[in-house]
């Protein structure tokens, strides 16, 4: 009695298994112009002209994922610069102000639970000075785990390391 049982019920659960689906992985670019946000900046208290904006990550492009979402920021160095030239960042042609380079090391997105960590990490020289670090702290609650969130974490992570960075560099001009 139970070996007839026991085989339908097998069967059944084969075929249950056979149906489940995979949920399928985006891709998604994540696009210069969904990367503002409308946080207040600090004005910068002295000239610098902003020399260079390199990409140092290992996987350039490659910018982790939320839920389903894998991200993906081909561009970032140039993003970077474009928003701290809009912050008053000079050209590196300009005629005064101290030297700037920065050196994107870090840029993904990684959750942990219900928690979405976005990370932006600058490595910065002033002139000749010993380079030093910036990094993001933008850490906030993941409630569906949507394109739209991961975007707006990025922004707030991009927003929070350049107000870091740019605090810094006013901490400078009050150093002389």
């Amino acid at each position: 009695m139970r070996l007839r049982l026991a085989l339908p019920v097998a069967a059944l659960l084969a075929a249950a298994g056979c149906s489940y689906t995979v949920a399928s992985v985006s891709q998604v670019p994540v696009h210069e112009g969904r990367l503002d946000t409308d946080r207040k900046m600090p004005a910068l208290a002295c000239e610098y002209r902003l020399q260079k904006v390199t990409d140092g990550r290992p996987a350039s492009g490659d910018s982790g994922r939320l839920n389903l979402n894998v991200m993906h920021v081909e561009d970032a160095a140039a993003t970077i610069g474009a928003q701290l030239r809009g912050y008053g960042l000079r050209a590196p042609d300009a005629p005064s102000g101290r030297d700037v380079a920065i050196e994107l090391k870090q840029m993904y997105l990684t959750q942990h639970l219900d928690v979405k960590i976005p990370v932006v990490v600058y490595g910065v020289q002033v002139g000749g000075a010993s380079p030093y670090l910036v990094r993001s702290e933008a850490s906030t609650l993941n409630w569906v785990g949507s394109k739209g969130e991961a975007y707006s974490g990025f922004a707030r992570a991009l927003a929070d390391a350049n107000h870091r960075l740019l605090e810094s560099l006013n901490q400078r001009c009050a150093q002389g």
